[in-house]
């Protein structure tokens, strides 16, 4: 990590952007939810951009639009932070108009998931700390309530000093949606299971290694271009890896984890962190443990010494928030960051 970010409290301002997909004007219940609980739980002022709410269109003069709000964002004194509003499928189509200068003249707090990885990972790759986490409408935009150990997390990491942050384990989760059609959305309440935590497949040396990853599909766009991970510059990972909605098959990751392979990543990642996969079976997902241990080890003879997977990370609730481009340790089943990413 080459720079750092100023620090969030209560009472700071939050520019809300939308990169990808238009969800704000989708669903603009949904989204006022999200901004209201990011008002009631953390006391954050809210400040929206000219395309923030924006309809979505395919051309090339919306996605200049939508890097403008980027800029601007950066630019703001008055802006704290920036979160992004949903995910979609369209970042990677922003990152090559993006100016290095504004981002790094002026480091921020960028907080998303899914889509947002593209971004994020640029970001990461600039030495800019840059934060996997929930979005506005799909992890703050709760209708009942937001769970109360996401609540204490949040606020441990973003609002406390520490040197360093072991992650906790949620109780409960979730992968249930909400029908964001269906017009009784804010009085519905979503059913939670009990966690049994995180599933240690593969435990050896304590290991840091600088953090990287996102959603699967996403980096797997990333490939090929100058966007993707710089794992060039990095002599250990700690690599993270979540799968959508979408469900993609185990045949699919097993491609792009394989690919990995072939570029000798496998001997660049100490440690590796393996989401909840939302929509899979039991069996499915033992399947998909199965084979990450077949790709790295038996294929690649990886030297990473050190697997978890079951981790809050992904695309169910509540999610942990990871912040690319800091080293963060595991040593006996447990997340340790050992990097503050922000301002003293």
């Amino acid at each position: 990590m080459t720079y750092k970010v100023r620090k969030i409290r209560e009472g700071s301002t939050i520019g809300l952007i939308s990169p990808s997909w238009s969800g704000p004007d989708g669903f603009p219940v949904v989204y006022q939810k999200g901004k209201e609980n990011l008002e009631k739980y953390f006391n954050f002022k809210i400040k929206e951009f000219a395309h923030t709410k924006a309809k979505y269109n395919d051309s090339l003069e919306y996605v200049h639009d939508r890097v403008a709000d980027i800029h601007n964002a950066f630019l703001d004194k008055d802006v704290d932070a920036i979160f992004i509003t949903l995910g979609g499928s369209e970042c990677i189509r922003l990152l090559p108009f993006l100016d290095k200068d504004i981002i790094l003249s002026n480091p921020k707090i960028v907080l998303g998931y899914s889509d947002a990885t593209s971004i994020l990972v640029y970001l990461a790759n600039l030495g800019l700390p840059a934060f996997h986490g929930p979005s506005v409408m799909a992890g703050f935009a709760e209708p009942d309530m937001l769970n109360d150990e996401f609540v204490n997390h949040f606020k441990n990491f973003f609002f406390e000093k520490w040197t360093e942050y072991e992650y906790p384990v949620y109780t409960k989760w979730t992968e249930e949606r909400y029908g964001w059609t269906d017009p009784n959305f804010l009085s519905r309440s979503k059913s939670y299971q009990d966690n049994y935590g995180n599933k240690v497949l593969v435990e050896g040396e304590s290991n840091v290694g600088v953090l990287f990853g996102g959603c699967f599909e996403v980096l797997e766009m990333l490939k090929g271009t100058p966007y993707d991970i710089d794992f060039s510059k990095h002599e250990s990972i700690t690599l993270f890896l979540e799968t959508s909605e979408d469900k993609p098959s185990v045949d699919y990751v097993e491609m792009g984890l394989t690919n990995y392979g072939v570029r000798n990543v496998w001997n660049k990642v100490n440690n590796l962190i393996i989401s909840k996969a939302r929509g899979y079976s039991e069996e499915e997902y033992k399947s998909l443990e199965d084979m990450i241990q077949k790709v790295v080890f038996t294929r690649f003879k990886g030297k990473t010494q050190n697997i978890i997977s079951n981790v809050d990370c992904g695309h169910t609730q509540p999610m942990l928030v990871f912040p690319l481009g800091c080293k963060l340790k595991i040593e006996n089943g447990k997340m340790i960051l050992t990097e503050f990413p922000f301002e003293d």
